[in-house]
């Protein structure tokens, strides 16, 4: 991942800082220290903890205890009105696209799509009050606030423009363009700490702010693979939460 943009404008930050872990991947969290020794920041804790936040990193440094060995910096754009923007990925490995449902049954209320045989189930996990976009047939480019979901479908109350027509594909993602909404805000990350995880059911993950969802709506394939979600930690260490 990597800062999408400042919230207030400006340039961005980028501070150097001891480490007190190994940094093996550039563009993750940065969290102030959360264990013993305090010998300088870390990773985040874990893939859906981020308490004291500082910021994301840019360059990848090797913590050793050796004598004689340099001191390891890494660099941090620490900015608290940043803005992260990571790809959205459909497990828990980085790269992966995200999952579709081909709606199965015709629809002219707009608000329903129904999976085709053998596909994920909508509400395990749970992905209810993230959102449901469009990213083929005659709603393509649109999305709205997936509402309910059951086994085999998926529902909004606010209707796509145009009936729901079977052989029409869609893309579901636990999160909802609100910051500071009461629901899909929160961020699970794959295990190399650098994209958002889409399959993992709503409320969970890193308590955030979400700012924007952008799909790749140019062709189907291309909004499974090149969609981004935007949002900021909410635990800051320059908002002194903890």
């Amino acid at each position: 991942m990597k800062v999408g943009y400042l919230i207030f404008g400006g340039a961005a930050l980028a501070k150097k800082y001891k480490i007190g872990a190994t940094f093996g991947t550039a563009a993750v969290p940065a969290c102030h220290a959360w264990t013993t020794p305090d010998n300088g920041i870390r990773p985040m804790q874990g893939v859906t903890v981020a308490t004291d936040y500082l910021g994301v990193t840019t360059d990848t440094a090797t913590y050793s205890e050796t004598q004689g060995d340099a001191d390891a910096l890494i660099t941090v754009v620490v900015n608290p009105d940043a803005v992260l923007k990571a790809r959205m990925c459909d497990s828990a490995t980085s790269g992966t696209q995200l999952d579709i449902i081909t709606n199965s049954v015709a629809e002219t209320a707009g608000t329903t799509a129904t999976i085709t045989a053998g596909e994920d189930a909508p509400n395990s996990p749970d992905l209810a009050q993230g959102a449901m976009a469009c990213i083929s047939g005659a709603n393509t480019g649109q999305f709205r606030k997936l509402i309910t979901t059951a086994a085999t479908t998926a529902a909004c109350t606010k209707p796509f423009g145009n009936d729901i027509l079977a052989g029409d594909i869609f893309v579901l993602v636990p999160w909802w363009e609100q910051a500071g909404a009461s629901s899909g805000d929160n961020v699970q990350l794959t295990t190399d700490l650098t994209e958002a995880r889409a399959d993992i059911a709503t409320g969970t993950g890193i308590e955030s702010l979400i700012w924007d969802l952008k799909f790749d709506f140019s062709g189907a394939s291309n909004a499974r693979r090149d969609s981004y979600l935007f949002f900021q930690p909410n635990d800051h260490v320059a908002y002194l939460n903890t």
